[in-house]
Parts: structure tokens; C-alpha cells; sequence
């Protein structure tokens, strides 16, 4: 076990947290935590809320979960599945198609990524990533970009891209708070992007 694993466990030993390691596969409607392991859903099954600190987050075609948090790792979801909310700090979030989120799904670090006739009931927002949408997709909320200070220069790191596929329509608006590539259909209207920030 290297030092820096160690020193992990210890800290959250001192907090008194629970400390769960190894993967977990809750079913019935349970909650899940874990601190370094990958929790997976099965096809069809149903889950409470999900919790990873160290690992990915995947549900199983038509699997169904409440609010999705991870601090390092993805969030994957298959196939007609759904959750409550998604929200990862290092990670991507994948969603392949007829997928539905009641709420947002947001990353820091990653980017996002959903299937067609996707559902979205909220915003979806990134720090340092792109974002895409398959064909009919729909979101009620807002598209943001966050201002990417604090993960390099402008110079030095990949302009991020917006990609929505014909078909897809965003209910809010397109905050752009960095510079980003934009590749919009012509379902969305191009009023939507607002751009907080300067050129120079």
C-alpha cells in the first residue's frame, strides 16, 4: 500500500468517517458509499443515493439510482437508465441513449457526454471540458461553461467544444464564461449564448 493511499485512510480514520473499500453493487433501493472502490449498478436494478470518493459510478441499462456524487472518477450510465442528479469534481460523466436526469449534472474537471433522446431536468456545467448531446436530446436548464481559472492558462491548455446534435433543445440559455467552439444545430437558437467574458 504506497504512502499516499496510507495517509488517505488515516485522515478519514481521524474524522471518523466510515471507510468502505473495494467495489459494491447495491440493489433494492439501497444507498451506497464508498472511499476507494467502483460501485455498480446491474441491468434493471434500482438504487438509493451513490457515493464515491475515489472510483467511477456506473449504471446498468434501465438501472435507476438517486443523486450521483464522486469526487475522482467518471460517471457512466447506460441505456434508458436514470438518476436523480450527477455531479463529479475529476471525472467525465458518459450517458448513452434515452437516458434521464431529473436534475443537473455537472463536472469540475471532465466532460459530458449524453446519447440521444436524452432527458436533462436541470443545467448542465463544466470547469475544463467540453460537452456534447446526441440527436433529440433535451435540456430544461442552462448549458454553462465555467471560468477556467486555476486549470491553466488559455494559452497552454484545449479550447473546449459545445456539441449538440440536430434535434436538441435547450429550454435555458448557453452561459459561456471562457472561450469555448461552438457547434449548434438549428433547433438551438443562437440568442441563447450569452458570453461573460472579454476577448482581449
Amino acid at each position: 500500500m504506497n504512502k499516499i493511499l496510507m495517509a488517505t485512510i488515516v485522515t478519514l480514520c481521524l474524522s471518523g468517517c466510515a471507510i468502505h473499500i473495494g467495489n459494491i453493487e447495491p440493489t433494492a433501493g439501497e444507498n451506497a458509499s464508498v472511499t476507494m472502490g467502483n460501485i455498480e449498478v446491474a441491468d434493471n436494478q434500482n438504487s438509493g443515493k451513490l457515493e464515491a470518493s475515489n472510483g467511477n459510478v456506473t449504471l446498468g441499462h434501465s438501472a435507476k439510482a438517486g443523486k450521483i456524487e464522486v469526487m475522482n472518477g467518471n460517471i457512466e450510465l447506460a441505456d434508458f437508465s436514470q438518476a436523480k442528479s450527477l455531479e463529479t469534481v475529476n471525472g467525465n460523466i458518459e450517458a448513452g441513449a434515452n437516458v434521464r436526469v431529473n436534475g443537473k449534472a455537472e463536472t469540475v474537471n471532465g466532460n459530458i457526454m449524453f446519447g440521444q433522446n436524452a432527458t436533462i431536468g436541470g443545467s448542465l456545467s463544466t470547469t475544463s471540458g467540453s460537452i456534447s448531446l446526441g440527436q433529440n436530446s433535451k435540456i430544461e436548464g442552462d448549458i454553462v461553461f465555467e471560468e477556467a481559472n486555476g486549470w491553466g492558462s488559455n494559452d497552454n491548455r484545449k479550447k473546449p467544444k459545445l456539441e449538440l446534435a440536430q434535434g436538441v433543445t435547450v429550454n435555458g440559455q448557453i452561459h459561456l464564461y471562457q472561450p469555448v467552439t461552438l457547434l449548434l444545430p438549428d433547433s438551438v437558437d443562437v440568442s441563447k449564448v450569452v458570453r461573460h467574458y472579454s476577448d482581449e
